[in-house]
């Protein structure tokens, strides 16, 4: 039985994939701030006895490390999906604090976890680590401009998972850098063309593809490669 660890399943993207591996009899490690952020999940670990939920905030460097030092059995595939979006605001309205928050979540926060827990990744048999990203941290894709923090949080968590890629190759293990796509979610306010259960089903084939595939490469949902 695969193991697959999911950091950020309590809704959307990461929501999704905990429930398809559930379903497949994967043992799935979910984990969430707190049940009362979580109750989606919550509900699934009830239906799918293979859910095992574990309480992780990932900008903290005590709760990552101990949460990795807690666990024992090799992963697998390791999906980093924790992330947050800002509103459309004006430039006037931002400021450090608010740009500093997307940075720890969706960069430092995915640093964290993919340090914490490769040596779990690099015991196993599948040796995967995905990070779900965005186009929107693609610098020459950058076309309509705003969303500030947002982009540069995701192009620093694209730089640090290509990192990542060269140097855990000679541990045998492979990094994916994944763009879910235009998906309707809580974060994008359902805006969006893709259902969660329709992205993740993509992402999971270019996952099993991948190893076929150079390391870090930066993939969008329908399987193409992404400019930096």
């Amino acid at each position: 039985m695969q193991t697959v660890m999911i950091a950020g399943a309590s809704r959307g993207i990461g929501l999704e994939f905990a429930k398809q591996y559930a379903k497949e009899g994967c043992h799935v490690i979910a984990t969430c701030r707190s049940l009362e952020s979580a109750p989606k999940l919550e509900a699934l670990s009830k239906e799918y006895s293979n859910i095992k939920i574990e309480f992780l905030d990932v900008t903290s460097e005590e709760q990552v490390k101990a949460l990795a030092n807690k666990t024992e059995t090799p992963i697998d595939l390791l999906i980093i999906s924790a992330g947050i979006m800002e509103p459309r605001i004006s430039i006037e309205d931002y400021t450090k604090e608010n740009i500093m928050h997307k940075f720890e979540v969706n960069a430092v926060g995915h640093f964290l976890v993919a340090q914490a827990f490769y040596p779990h990744v690099a015991k196993s048999q599948l040796k995967q680590i995905a990070a779900i990203t965005s186009r929107m941290g693609s610098i020459k894709d950058n076309t309509s401009g705003s969303k500030y923090a947002y982009r540069a949080s995701k192009a620093a968590l694209n730089a640090i998972m290509k990192s990542f890629a060269y140097d855990l190759k000679d541990k045998g293990i492979h990094v994916s850098i994944l763009h879910p796509g235009p998906v309707k979610t809580d974060m994008t306010r359902k805006n969006g063309t893709l259902t969660a259960e329709e992205s993740v089903k993509r992402l999971r084939h270019i996952l099993e593809k991948a190893p076929e595939q150079e390391t870090g490469l930066f993939h969008s949902h329908d399987g193409s490669l992404l400019p930096w």
